[in-house]
């Protein structure tokens, strides 16, 4: 059986219709975002090989070694009388300004970090240990590894 609808029912559907889609759309759209943030979040924190954050349960230089990637650059300052061993992370978050900054004591206990150090800015931590790159020694991985093993002894 056939029903027709009148002209001004039609028009009171259409308009129906295209109300919804212009509540849809947005609500869509913001979910699609939301999906993508969340993605970026994941990616930064939680994939093998593509961490930046380090895990919780490791806060020593040795254990940060065998689960972080491989780092750009590994420098030992000295400060004050007190020596750091400063580790330039090799993977940067999505959209960084610069790439992670890891700070550790002479004994390899991680006493700071960044995820981005181009936006911790002049007040964080971290900053002392690379505005005076006059103080500065850049040092490979191992040999970061044996100078925090010395000061273990």
């Amino acid at each position: 059986m056939l029903k027709l609808i009148s002209e001004e029912n039609l028009k009171s559907e259409l308009r129906t219709y295209q109300i919804s889609f212009l509540v849809s759309l947005p609500l869509a759209l913001f979910g699609i975002f939301g999906l993508l943030v969340f993605g970026l979040t994941m990616w930064e924190v939680v994939i093998p090989g593509q961490r930046v954050s380090p895990p919780k349960n490791v806060d020593t230089f040795s254990e940060f070694t065998k689960v972080m990637p491989e780092p750009n650059k590994v420098t030992i300052i000295e400060i004050s009388g007190n020596t750091y061993i400063v580790v330039v992370g090799g993977v940067r978050k999505p959209l960084p300004s610069d790439y992670p900054i890891y700070v550790f004591d002479k004994r390899g206990k991680i006493i700071s970090w960044t995820i981005d150090s181009g936006d911790a800015g002049e007040n964080h931590p971290y900053h002392k240990y690379f505005s005076k790159p006059d103080l500065t020694r850049e040092v490979s991985l191992q040999e970061a590894l044996e100078f925090v093993s010395k000061k273990d002894k």
